[in-house]
């Protein structure tokens, strides 16, 4: 076991900059939303639900027997059911009036009447106006307020939106087929992708086009055995598959969507999604780059960067990434995600002081998500690092005193989460580490103290959280709590995979034979060499160390012999 406390914390730091998505985004208070005043009765009414026997979509009124939708809402062979919002409504449909299958637009000729919504300008949408997303994510009607990103840039046919950070707002899959409406209740858009809290829309006028080629009306099951209706059936079958993590069958539905609709890119950039799931990257980079050069809808499809950035980020080229995220920075200078996963690339590279400048640029964009001050938190916490081996004291000092304090940033905007306390109390103790051997000792005792308060918020809230449980009893150690330190090792014990309790019986073993409790702390060191005898160096020679503290002195020298012949330089400082 060459494993030492520095060596394991210094491990839980990278693994803390590869969890900062996982945070929980506050929610911040922003511009005054449009809420009631474009929520009326008239949208309402002209809003439907969609549904087969699996699923749910959208669909809303273009005019008086027509419904506009995603073709993916009805390509599955099978009656649909139209539904008004309050589910009292039926509409009993004749049969598709006209489609796109470049854009995902059907229009449903309808028997009965609806209320049409009008279309806006869409030459007067600007990037950043509000905009409300009517539709059923989760069964039920509702309504998501989402921001323009981006409105036809670089020659893009769809509008890039994002869902603001409002209780219980974000896309779903039930928005597919809602309208885009602007506070005057005029359609600008139809939903046509989305994930947790971005999404795109076709714009009102490509969807104008389509109704002035409504022909003759084809019945629902002769259209829906139509080549790329079927494309869609499997693509959405892949979509599902991929969500459920299920990634060998995606990419068997993606290629029969592909087979019968060779020529649409969404197919490949989510086939792509499910290779690089699997890790395998070469064919993933392979499926996205034939998708981008297949894309008609956006002439720079800026997902499709980001996705072959994040590719080639998980493969470990960096570079290549970089570029990736450059271009999507080009694109949509707004893009907060974009700043923050070549952050991620750059900090591999070890330039922490670019990654850091990402960061700054993404944050003041979006100055009330938790998540990037907590990144760029760690990128400070481990830059500290750096410069503390450098001997570079003024700057690991100003360095980590910065990382606390976004830390302290990201836990305002967001106190629920247990992960942010445990990583400042993480970044406190490896400053006071730092203090201690700068001989600091009033201050580093202080910021000891801090981190297991901060441990034990994260312990209060997250009973299993292995992390401040080892931040909290190395902390005590060092504060002279070896009792208080053992309590931990005890529930580490607990709660650790098999593969590290070796380490655990070893520092507990340490706690007991500080307080001279040599023969409990041998008994820990020998389960801590029966789980791990080949790295177990550190451990023969504090066992023998132990023995010779009870005069079991040739017990001791052969303890010390073995240690000798797994580790040279064991025992030296």
């Amino acid at each position: 076991m060459n494993i030492n406390k520095k060596t394991f914390l210094r491990l839980l730091t990278l693994a803390l900059l590869f969890s900062c998505a996982l945070v929980s985004q506050g929610v911040a208070e922003k511009l005054n939303a449009p809420t009631t005043d474009i929520i009326s009765k008239k949208i309402r009414d002209s809003i439907v639900s969609i549904e087969d026997e699996i699923g749910m979509g959208s669909g809303f009124f273009v005019e008086r027997d027509k419904i506009a939708t995603n073709i993916h809402v009805v390509a599955r062979p099978g009656p649909i059911l139209v539904k008004s919002a309050d589910r009292e409504t039926e509409w009993t449909v004749e049969g598709v009036a006209a489609y796109d299958v470049e854009n995902d637009l059907v229009i449903l000729k309808v028997m009965e009447r609806g209320v049409p919504l009008p279309f806006a300008n869409i030459d007067s949408v600007q990037g950043g106006e509000f905009f409300l997303a009517a539709g059923f994510p989760d069964e039920k009607y509702k309504n998501t307020i989402a921001t323009v990103v981006g409105n036809n840039q670089n020659g893009e046919k769809l509008i890039r939106l994002k869902a603001d950070l409002f209780p219980g707002n974000s896309w779903g899959a039930g928005n597919s087929g809602g309208p885009i409406v602007n506070r005057k209740g005029q359609v600008i858009g139809i939903c046509a992708l989305g994930s947790e809290h971005y999404g795109y829309a076709v714009p009102s006028n490509i969807l104008k086009v389509l109704l002035t080629r409504s022909k003759l009306t084809e019945p629902l099951a002769r259209w829906q055995k139509r080549k790329p209706i079927r494309a869609y059936v499997y693509g959405s079958q892949g979509n599902m598959e991929l969500i459920n993590k299920k990634y060998k069958s995606a990419i068997a539905k993606f290629d029969k969507a592909i087979q019968l609709n060779p020529n649409f890119a969404n197919f490949y950039y989510r086939r792509g999604s499910a290779k690089h799931k699997l890790g395998n990257y070469e064919r993933a980079i392979v499926d996205i780059e034939k998708g981008i050069k297949l894309d008609r809808q956006r002439t720079e499809p800026v997902e499709a960067y980001l996705a072959l950035g994040a590719v080639k980020l998980t493969s470990g080229d960096y570079e290549g990434a970089i570029i990736d995220f450059d271009k999507v920075i080009r694109l949509v200078p707004k893009f907060t995600d974009a700043y923050q996963t070549r952050a991620v690339a750059k900090f591999q590279l070890g330039d922490y002081e670019a990654a850091i400048v990402d960061l700054d640029k993404a944050i003041k964009i979006d100055p009330e998500k938790a998540e990037l001050y907590n990144f760029r938190a760690s990128v400070k916490h481990k830059f500290g690092q750096s410069e503390s081996k450098q001997w570079k004291t003024i700057t690991a000092r100003h360095l980590y005193e910065q990382a606390i304090e976004d830390f302290t940033r990201a836990i305002n905007i967001n106190p629920e989460s247990h992960s942010l306390h445990n990583y400042r109390g993480m970044a406190q103790y490896n400053f006071a580490e730092f203090e201690s051997e700068e001989g600091n000792i009033v201050r580093a005792r202080k910021l000891y103290k801090e981190a297991i308060n901060d441990c034990t918020k994260s312990i209060q809230q997250n009973q299993n959280n292995e992390f401040a449980y080892q931040t909290r009893s190395f902390a005590k150690i060092a504060l002279g709590d070896a009792k208080g330190a053992i309590k931990d090792f005890d529930r580490l014990l607990q709660i650790s995979s098999e593969s590290d309790k070796d380490y655990y019986y070893y520092q507990r073993g340490l706690a007991k034979k500080t307080l001279g409790y040599y023969r409990s702390a041998i008994a820990d060191f020998d389960k801590a060499i029966r789980l791990n005898p080949e790295e177990a160096a550190i451990v023969y020679y504090q066992r023998g160390l132990a023995k010779e503290a009870l005069g079991q002195k040739e017990s001791a020298k052969s303890d010390f012999e073995k240690a000798k012949e797994l580790d040279p330089h064991v025992g030296q400082k």
